[in-house]
């Protein structure tokens, strides 16, 4: 299943690569896609993951008070 989010704050290609990054990381998450220029990334999953885990693991793992994940 694939699922489009924003992703508010990202302001380079170094913040791409870093919610890339932390985003495969969670749990059932297959591929990433993120675009700086459309502020959204695109997530492919082998089974849903909510949207309240993913802002949880964003919290737990960005760390950054700039940027947010957002459907």
């Amino acid at each position: 299943m694939v699922h489009k989010y924003q992703i508010t704050g990202m302001t380079c290609s170094s913040c791409e690569a870093k919610v890339k990054s932390a985003l495969l990381m969670v749990d059932n998450v297959t591929h990433v896609e993120v675009s700086l220029q459309d502020h959204s990334t695109t997530i492919t999953m082998d089974k849903h993951v909510p949207l309240k885990k993913l802002q949880k693991h964003w919290i737990q793992n960005i760390k950054s008070q700039h940027w947010n994940i957002m459907k």
